[in-house]
């Protein structure tokens, strides 16, 4: 390969390095020297000083695990080429690093020879690949248009997280009011100003040594919002580094048809799971090991998205593996508030945007589509004139989804005339 002096610099004798993609080698030395540069160092651009911008490099990697490089000869065009594929997030020992001087060996300037890292203890590359994968989560999807997308920071605007008890009270009185004007008081009882939650203080208020916290939010209020805002953070480092590492997964997958019947007397594992939920491929026996280590320290965090999903339809063969993911020492689980009858001594709720909240976002929307509208920011203050007017839609405008359909037909709308709006006509 061809390498900077800046790239160079991170190859030390004792130092380690990961692959973060697909890293094509061979298993033939020429090969790898051709594709190095062999012999070409002359014709390399140089600085004013005559030094090399780039200069050619051959990295040897020694394989330990035969689930670390794909040999890929028999599926290759260019079959002399002997091309091996070195997968994603395998850890290498760099145990020399050798420079020759063009005039004397002009095949490449540096040498490289690298060793598979192996520890049972700590294989980096499983917390890395799950930290690739978080990172995924990086921008949310419009529902009305998934082509359109916006950071998570920005979407989440600070999802307003509250103690329960503080809103059990409101919560009966909407379940149980019948008029309108009623239904809209109690929407304002429950979205106005109050104090907040931090996501990184969420187990602050935890008393014990494990943290179990139950996460309480309405349809369409960003649960999954908040289990992606929670997994993103962790993968940039920002929270909670003690856990090694955070799983999402949504006990909804549970499934009969995903999971069949084990033998008689066999029962899916926690390890199970995560090897179909979390990693798409076979673990090794020393990755198990790992894994279970973690689970023993506790060092794992279990974000299980969507518990009323799944309650009453958890297949007997299944219900074991269920219970341990509920027994686990550290986790958060949301469900609907219906759908609560767990003892919990932390119990959250995310109750959707605040007044603040919902000016940030209409502004965020039409920021985005004024590309394609002259007008999109004055059309977003015409809208938020209009919500400030009709108590009706503001008391649903605090539901994230519900605002996004609203902003959605106000854009591709002339309400410039409208007065009144019902939530029927809407």
């Amino acid at each position: 390969m061809l390498m900077t002096e800046n790239d160079l610099g991170k190859y030390q004798t004792g130092s380690q390095i990961m692959t973060r993609t697909f890293l094509s080698t061979s298993k033939k030395l020429t090969v790898a020297e051709f594709f190095a540069g062999e012999g070409q160092q002359n014709s390399f651009r140089k600085t004013s000083d005559r030094t090399h911008i780039q200069i050619s490099v051959v990295c040897q990697h020694k394989i330990k695990n035969t689930r670390t490089a794909l040999d890929i000869e028999s599926m290759s065009s260019i079959l002399d080429e002997q091309e091996v594929l070195i997968t994603p997030f395998a850890t290498f020992n760099v145990t020399n690093v050798k420079r020759h001087d063009p005039t004397t060996n002009p095949s490449v300037s540096v040498e490289i020879e690298l060793e598979e890292y192996e520890s049972v203890c700590e294989p980096t590359y499983l917390c890395e690949l799950i930290r690739h994968q978080h990172k995924r989560y990086s921008r949310i999807e419009r529902l009305m248009n998934p082509a359109k997308s916006f950071p998570i920071e920005q979407s989440y605007i600070n999802l307003a997280i509250v103690e329960i008890k503080e809103q059990q009270k409101k919560e009966k009185k909407l379940r149980n009011a019948q008029q309108s004007d009623a239904i809209i008081g109690i929407f304002e009882e429950i979205h106005g100003a109050k104090a907040l939650v931090d996501v990184k203080d969420i187990f602050e208020t935890c008393k014990n040594q494990t943290k179990k916290v139950l996460v309480l939010g309405r349809a369409g209020i960003g649960k999954t919002t908040f289990c992606r805002y929670v997994a993103y953070r962790w993968a940039n480092g920002t929270i909670w580094p003690q856990y090694k590492p955070i799983f999402l997964i949504p006990p909804r997958r549970l499934t009969e048809s995903r999971y069949p019947p084990l033998s008689s007397g066999i029962s899916y594992s926690r390890i199970d799971l995560v090897e179909k939920e979390c990693f798409h491929h076979a673990l090794s026996d020393k990755d198990k090991i790992y894994l279970r280590e973690q689970f023993d320290k506790s060092q794992v965090l279990w974000l299980l998205d969507g518990y009323d999903e799944i309650v009453q339809n958890v297949p007997a063969h299944l219900q074991y593996l269920f219970e341990q993911l509920l027994n686990t020492p550290h986790h958060i689980l949301t469900s609907r508030p219906y759908s609560n009858k767990l003892s919990y001594d932390m119990i959250m709720e995310i109750t959707g945007f605040t007044d603040d909240n919902i000016h940030e976002y209409v502004k965020q929307f039409f920021d985005q589509i004024t590309d394609e509208s002259d007008d999109g920011s004055s059309t977003g203050k015409n809208l938020l004139d209009f919500l400030k007017l009709s108590t009706n839609i503001w008391g649903i405008a605090h539901i994230p989804v519900n605002l996004e359909l609203i902003c959605s037909l106000w854009a591709d709308t002339d309400w410039s005339i409208t007065r009144e709006l019902t939530m029927t006509q809407l």
